[in-house]
C-alpha cells in the first residue's frame, strides 16, 4: 500500500471511529439532559401536588378544630373528589385516601373500584408505613415514599392540640407522568438526530478537504526512527483536535436548543399549577356565597387569602374583585404570571378572582433548571473530552513504534493511566456514594441497628475492604503476575457491582460492597505498578502520577453527578448496574491498551534488584518515611477529603444556595483536571520536588485561611478552586517526592504507593468524624487546620533541613 492510499485509510478509520462516538456522544447526552429534566419535571409535579393537597388538609384541619372528628367527617368524599377535580388528570390519574396514624383507610376516593385492594396494599408497603409517623418531623411537609410503580404523598394531619391523627395519601403511577412529556422527548430526540448528521457532515468535509501536508510524513526520516514517530503524533493531534471541538460544538448546540424547549414545558406546568391552586380556592370562595354570603360580608377573607398566598410559594398575590371592563374580553392575550377566573353566577356582577403568579419564584426556579443543564452539561463535556483519548491511544496501540520501542511504550502509558483511572473511577463512584440511599430506601434493620446507622455500613464495609487488603495482600500481589492481578481484581470489583443491582436485602449489599472493595484493592495496586513499571525516566513518573491523579480527579466527579442523575431518574440499582459496566469496560481498555512487554521487562529489572525482605512493611522502621507521613501523607489525605465532608456543611452554615456546592464540585474537579497537571508539568523541573511538596501544603492552607474574607460566596469558590489546585497539582507533586525517597526505592516503589494508599483510606476513613468537629468549632477551628497545614509545610522543611546536615555532617566524619 503506497503513503497515498495509507493517508485514505488512516483518515477513513480515525472518521468511522468518531462517527460512531458521535452517536453514542450525542444519544448518551440526550438522555443525561432528558433524565434531568424528567426529574425536575416531576418535582414541580410533586410540589403542586403537595400545594393543594396541603390547602385541602388545613381545611380539614380547620374543621377538626371546630368540633368535627377525623373518623366521622361528613362530606368528606366530596372534599376528595373536589381536591380530585384540580389534580387529576387523564394523563395523569390520581386517587387519594385518609388514613389514621396506623395506615387504616378511614375514606378514599376508589372505594369499591376494581382497583381498591391495589390501592390499599400500597398503604402496607413497608417504605410507605415508615414514612406515615409524623411525629419527630420538623414540619409538616408532604413526604414521597416509593412503593413500586407507584409513589405516594403523605399529608400529616393534626388535631387542635397538634398531634397527628392520621394522613393524607395521594397515589400515582411515576410513569404516567412521563408520558406527559412524550412530546418532548420525541422532539429532543429529533434534535440529538440532527445534531448528530449535522456533526458527522462537518467531520467528513473537514476530512475532505483536510491537506495532504498534514498527513505525509517526514521523508529524509526512517519509517521506524523517534522522529518519524513524532511527526505521526503531531500529525494525530491535528487531526484528533479539530474533531473534539466538533463534537464539543455540537453538543452546546444541542443542549441549547433542548433547554429551550424544555423550559417552555417547564413554565406551562407551573402556570398550570397556579391555575389549579386559583380554582381550589375560587370554590371555596364560591361556595360560601352560594350559601348567602355575599363578598364584601366575608369576615377574614383578605387573611384567609394571604394564608393561601403564604402556603404557596407559587403564588405572589390573590384578590378578589367585580370586574365592570376587561380588555381579556376583547382581546385575545395571555400573561404568564396572571391568572383570572370568573367566580359566581349572580346576575348584574362580574366576579373574578385574580392570582398574580411569583415572577421571583419562577425566575428562581428557570435560574435553578437552567444551572442544572449547565453543571450537566459541563460534566457530560468532561467525559467526552477524557473518553476521546480512547481512538488516539487506540491509534498509538497498533503503531509499529509502539511495538519495536521502550521508548514510545513508556510515553503511552500516561495516556492509558489517565483514560483508565477516569473509566474505574467514574464507575466506582457512580455507585459507591448511593448504598446509603438504598438501605434507608429499604428501612430494613439487622443486628438491632438503627436504619440510619447501617445505611453507613456498606461503604465502611467497601473501604474497610480496600484498606487491609492492600496491606495483607501485597505479597500475594508481588507474587502474581501483574496481568492476572489486574484482570482478577477487576473482574471482581464489576461482577460485584453488577451483582448489587439484584441485592435485596442489607446483608447482601454490604457483603457485595466488601467484595468490591478486595476487588478496588488490587486495581489500585495495578494502576500504582503501571505508574513505576512504566517509566524509564523520573520525567515518566511525574507524568504519570500526574496523569493517574487527573484521571481520577475526572472519574469522581463525572461518577457522582452521573450517579446522582441515575439513582434520582431510575433508581439505586441500576446505578450499580452501569457501575459493573464501566469497570468491566475499564478492564477491556487497559488489557487491550497497556504494554505489557514493558511492564514485564521492568518487573523483571526490578525483581534482581536487592531490596528489603519485609518489603513496604520496612518502611515503617524508616525515619524519612515516618517524617514523610505525619507531614505529608496525613495532611494531603485529611485536605483531600475537605471538599467532600466539610463543604456541603460549610455552606449550608453559611445560608448560601444549595447549587453552591454543585458548581463548588464542578470548579475543584476542573481546576484540578485541566489546571494542575500543566501547573506540575511546568514547575516540577525548575523548582525541584520538595519545594513542590511545601507549595502544595501551602495552597492547602491558602484555601482555607482566605474564608475568614467577609465574602462568602465568591470566596467560598475561590477556595474549592484552591482545593482543586492543591489535588491536581499536590497529590501527584507529593507523591513524585515520595517514590523517589530511597526508603521507598528500597522497598520497592509499587509496594511504597500501596503502603502510602493504606495511609490514606485510614485517613479519609476517620475524616468525616473530624470534619464534622472542626464544622462544629465555627472560626476559630477552621484557622486552626489552615494553620496546620502552614506547619507542616515549615516542619516539613526544617527537619527535612536539619536532617541533610546531620547526614553531611556524618559523611564527613
Amino acid at each position: 500500500m503506497d503513503r497515498k492510499q495509507k493517508k485514505a485509510s488512516k483518515k477513513i478509520w480515525i472518521l468511522s471511529v468518531f462517527v460512531v462516538f458521535i452517536a453514542i456522544a450525542m444519544s448518551f447526552v440526550s438522555w443525561l439532559i432528558y433524565a434531568v429534566f424528567s426529574q425536575s419535571y416531576r418535582e414541580i409535579k410533586q410540589q403542586y401536588y403537595g400545594v393543594v393537597s396541603r390547602q385541602v388538609v388545613e381545611d380539614i384541619e380547620n374543621s377538626i378544630r371546630n368540633g368535627k372528628q377525623i373518623e366521622r367527617f361528613y362530606g368528606m368524599d366530596k372534599v376528595l373528589n373536589d381536591m380530585l377535580k384540580l389534580i387529576s388528570t387523564e394523563q395523569v390519574p390520581i386517587n387519594t385516601a385518609i388514613t389514621d396514624t396506623d395506615g387504616a383507610v378511614l375514606y378514599s376516593s376508589y372505594s369499591g373500584s376494581e382497583r381498591e385492594a391495589e390501592y390499599n396494599a400500597l398503604l402496607t408497603n413497608e417504605n410507605v408505613v415508615y414514612n406515615l409517623d409524623f411525629t419527630d418531623a420538623a414540619s409538616a411537609t408532604f413526604r414521597i415514599a416509593d412503593a413500586g410503580d407507584h409513589e405516594v404523598m403523605l399529608q400529616p394531619i393534626y388535631d387542635r392540640e397538634g398531634a397527628q391523627i392520621g394522613a393524607m395519601a395521594l397515589f400515582y403511577n411515576v410513569s404516567d407522568i412521563e408520558q406527559e412529556l412524550i412530546q418532548q422527548k420525541q422532539n429532543s430526540d429529533m434534535v440529538t438526530m440532527s445534531c448528530i448528521g449535522a456533526t458527522i457532515l462537518l467531520l467528513v468535509i473537514y476530512f475532505v478537504v483536510l491537506p495532504r501536508s498534514v498527513c505525509v510524513s517526514d521523508n529524509t526520516a526512517a519509517a521506524d526512527s523517534a522522529e518519524a514517530y513524532k511527526h505521526k503524533q503531531r500529525e494525530n493531534r491535528y487531526m484528533f483536535l479539530i474533531p473534539v471541538f466538533a463534537i464539543m460544538a455540537g453538543l452546546l448546540v444541542q443542549c441549547v436548543i433542548s433547554y429551550n424547549e424544555y423550559q417552555k414545558r417547564y413554565k406551562e406546568v407551573m402556570f398550570e399549577g397556579a391555575q389549579g391552586i386559583s380554582e381550589y380556592v375560587g370554590d371555596i370562595i364560591n361556595g360560601l356565597h352560594e350559601k348567602g354570603v355575599d363578598y364584601d360580608r366575608m369576615n377574614g377573607l383578605p387573611e384567609y387569602l394571604a394564608d393561601k398566598v403564604e402556603d404557596s410559594p407559587l403564588l405572589w398575590n390573590v384578590s378578589v374583585v367585580n370586574v365592570y371592563a376587561d380588555t381579556a374580553d376583547v382581546l385575545t392575550r395571555s400573561s404568564e404570571y396572571n391568572v383570572s377566573l370568573k367566580i359566581g353566577s349572580d346576575e348584574g356582577m362580574n366576579t373574578h378572582i385574580n392570582v398574580e403568579i411569583s415572577k421571583e419564584y419562577i425566575d428562581e426556579k428557570m435560574l435553578g433548571m437552567l444551572l442544572v443543564f449547565v453543571v450537566t452539561f459541563a460534566v457530560a463535556l468532561i467525559m467526552i473530552f477524557e473518553l476521546l483519548k480512547l481512538p488516539d491511544a487506540m491509534f498509538t496501540r497498533i503503531s509499529r513504534p509502539f511495538r519495536e520501542s521502550q521508548t514510545v511504550q513508556a510515553g503511552a502509558v500516561a495516556p492509558v493511566l489517565r483514560l483508565g483511572a477516569f473509566i474505574a473511577y467514574t464507575g466506582m463512584y457512580v455507585g459507591i456514594p448511593f448504598s446509603s440511599v438504598l438501605i434507608m430506601q429499604w428501612n430494613k434493620s439487622i443486628f438491632g441497628l438503627t436504619v440510619t446507622f447501617l445505611a453507613s455500613i456498606p461503604m465502611t464495609a467497601e473501604l474497610l475492604a480496600t484498606m487491609l487488603c492492600s496491606l495483607l495482600c501485597l505479597p500475594l500481589y508481588r507474587k502474581l503476575p501483574l496481568k492476572l492481578v489486574f484482570t482478577i481484581s477487576a473482574f471482581i470489583s464489576a461482577a460485584a457491582n453488577a451483582l448489587c443491582f439484584m441485592a435485596t436485602s442489607p446483608e447482601q449489599l454490604i457483603i457485595l460492597r466488601f467484595i468490591s472493595g478486595v476487588g478496588f484493592a488490587g486495581i489500585k495496586y495495578s494502576l500504582n505498578s503501571f505508574v513505576s513499571l512504566g517509566s524509564l525516566t523520573s520525567e515518566n513518573t511525574t507524568e504519570n502520577l500526574a496523569a493517574l491523579n487527573a484521571g481520577l480527579l475526572g472519574g469522581i466527579t463525572c461518577g457522582g453527578t452521573l450517579g446522582a442523575v441515575i439513582a434520582s431518574s431510575v433508581n439505586v440499582h441500576t446505578s450499580y448496574l452501569i457501575a459493573g459496566i464501566f469497570i468491566f469496560a475499564f478492564l477491556i481498555a487497559v488489557l487491550t491498551l497497556s504494554p505489557w512487554k514493558l511492564f514485564r521487562a521492568n518487573n523483571a529489572e526490578a525483581s534482581t534488584e536487592k531490596k528489603s525482605r519485609f518489603g513496604a512493611l520496612s518502611l515503617l522502621a524508616k525515619p524519612s518515611f515516618l517524617r514523610y507521613t505525619l507531614l505529608v501523607a496525613i495532611p494531603m489525605n485529611f485536605g483531600l477529603m475537605f471538599v467532600v465532608a466539610f463543604f456541603p456543611g460549610f455552606v449550608s452554615a453559611l445560608g448560601l444556595p444549595d447549587v453552591t456546592t454543585s458548581y463548588g464540585y464542578l470548579i475543584n474537579g476542573l481546576v484540578g483536571i485541566y489546571v494542575g497537571p500543566v501547573l506540575l508539568k511546568a514547575l516540577s523541573g525548575k523548582i525541584g520536588r520538595t519545594a513542590c511538596v511545601v507549595i502544595s501544603l501551602g495552597l492547602a492552607a491558602v484555601s482555607i485561611l482566605i474564608l475568614n474574607i467577609n465574602a462568602p460566596l465568591v470566596i467560598v469558590l475561590v477556595s474549592v478552586a484552591v482545593l482543586g489546585l492543591f489535588d491536581g497539582f499536590g497529590t501527584p507533586a507529593t507523591s513524585d517526592y515520595y517514590v523517589n525517597m530511597p526508603v521507598v526505592k528500597e522497598a520497592g516503589v509499587s509496594q511504597g504507593l500501596a503502603m502510602l494508599n493504606v495511609i490514606g483510606s485510614i485517613v479519609q476513613t476517620f475524616s468525616p468524624v473530624l470534619y464534622s468537629v472542626i464544622l462544629a468549632g465555627g472560626t476559630a477551628a477552621t484557622n486552626i487546620m489552615g494553620i496546620t497545614f502552614a506547619a507542616a509545610a515549615f516542619l516539613f522543611l526544617i527537619t527535612l533541613k536539619v536532617g541533610s546536615e546531620k547526614k553531611s555532617a556524618n559523611t564527613t566524619t
